[in-house]
């Protein structure tokens, strides 16, 4: 849930609901024909039908109350369920509240997207929902809406409500196999030799004379004394993994809003390669790549985390496409030449198809892993069955002969299948996946 300080007017306003009106209406006939029929009975049925409405007056809430929505999300095999718990200041007297909440795409309601929960004094207020994404997603659940309505339903108050964070992500599960395969910058090439850095711990090396700032564990003692002069360690420590996550924010022009879901499915997909990887110590980056490039700088840990989660819950799809080339320039002024790039991309329009090129003549072995449109396309289309399947071959064959093109200079992995990786963990277990294990450590 966003927007964490939007609230409403503060000042509750309630409002008849239909029922109320109705039962205007049915005493307020019931008046008429009394006085006109001059019969006590139609006065004595019309006073409890005109004075019901507005008596549920009296039980709505005089001073400003407001809600704060706060959320657990947790998996139930396909489903992802929302335990939602509601605080009310001041509490709010007896009745019910009514919750709904806006699905967003690519997400499906299993029990709907409205409950009903009873006010009941010292009882705490919950309600849980259940949704089936159906294809990988990373977005933020907007605030629901929370209207109080009195115990007989004739009036209703919506109330101001602003909630702490949920997301809902679902990504595919073979995003914890990839960081297990060997994307590490410390395994070479067949003929390469690759240095080691210094490091006051790892595999002792050598003894050298003691330099201002080294700490007191690195010192040797016995060799200061041998010497008559302070001594440390010499040690080599080999470098982390380092992997770059390129996610291609920019407009392609396909219909239906199929940019949008394309691009959720990468930032999905983003999240989860990140998550992974950073559990493995490989320092990670990534880079935003829509009108202007947005640089998450490599590092590790559980700021890293933090700060990559941040920026795929803020990636959006630009309105202008920027050149291609401008993402090598801008990685080689902010990332080490020889660092593993995985671009993400649609592969929609012929200008992409150089994006590999751009990388690899700046000095970055790339790869490509591109969602598929055809998936979106084939959901679609309402032709009939043996003209969707003809169509459908026509527009896979268009497209491998794009990817053949980009090919040329760089590995290229068509995913069509959304709920899995299993095309690029197949990838990166054959030899062409020491394409990612590219620069000098």
């Amino acid at each position: 849930m966003t927007e964490p300080e939007t609230f409403l007017p503060a000042s509750p306003r309630a409002s008849w609901r239909a029922r109320a009106l109705l039962l205007f209406g049915l005493g307020g006939t019931a008046l008429v024909a009394g006085l006109v029929l001059r019969s006590s009975a139609g006065v004595m049925l019309a006073a409890p039908l005109l004075l019901a409405p507005a008596s549920s007056f009296l039980l709505a809430p005089r001073t400003a109350t407001r809600v704060v929505v706060r959320g657990e999300l947790s998996e139930k095999g396909d489903d992802l369920e929302m335990a939602m718990t509601f605080e009310a200041s001041p509490p709010l007297p007896g009745g019910w509240i009514d919750v709904e909440i806006e699905p967003p795409e690519g997400v499906l309601p299993v029990e709907g997207v409205s409950r009903r929960v009873v006010v009941r004094p010292g009882e705490p207020l919950s309600a849980t929902f259940r949704m089936r994404p159906f294809r990988p997603l990373f977005v933020r659940l907007t605030t629901p809406k929370v209207r109080w309505r009195d115990p007989l339903g004739l009036s209703e108050i919506l109330l101001p409500a602003r909630g702490e964070g949920l997301s809902l992500e679902r990504y595919p599960p073979e995003v914890r196999r990839v960081p297990r395969l060997a994307i590490q910058r410390t395994t070479p090439l067949p003929g390469e030799v690759r240095s080691r850095r210094r490091a006051i711990q790892g595999d002792f090396v050598s003894i050298r004379d003691y330099q201002p700032g080294d700490p007191p564990r690195q010192l040797n003692w016995w060799a200061s004394a041998r010497r008559g002069k302070l001594a440390s360690n010499e040690f080599h420590a080999e470098r982390s993994g380092e992997m770059i996550i390129c996610v291609d924010a920019r407009p392609s022009g396909l219909p239906g809003g199929d940019d949008a879901q394309l691009l959720g499915v990468s930032r999905a997909a983003a999240l989860g390669l990140a998550r992974y990887l950073l559990k493995e110590k490989t320092r990670v980056g990534l880079v935003i790549f829509g009108e202007f490039v947005k640089i998450t700088r490599l590092g590790g840990g559980r700021v890293q985390r933090f700060a990559i989660e941040q920026a795929l819950q803020d990636a959006r799809l630009s309105d202008v496409a920027a050149p291609v080339e401008r993402l090598s320039v801008s990685l080689q002024r902010h990332f080490p030449m020889g660092t593993p790039v995985l671009l993400l991309t649609p592969m929609i329009d012929d200008e992409t198809v150089a994006s590999g090129y751009f990388l690899r003549r700046r000095g970055y072995p790339c790869m490509l892993l591109c969602p598929s449109p055809t998936t979106l396309e084939a959901e679609r289309m309402e032709l009939k069955a043996s003209d969707a399947d003809i169509t459908l071959r026509l527009v896979r064959l268009l497209r491998r002969r794009r990817l053949a093109e980009a090919w040329e200079s760089a590995p290229v992995v068509e995913w069509e299948d959304f709920t899995s990786l299993a095309s690029l963990v197949a990838f990166l277990r054959r030899p062409p996946a020491t394409m990612l294990q590219g620069g000098v450590g």
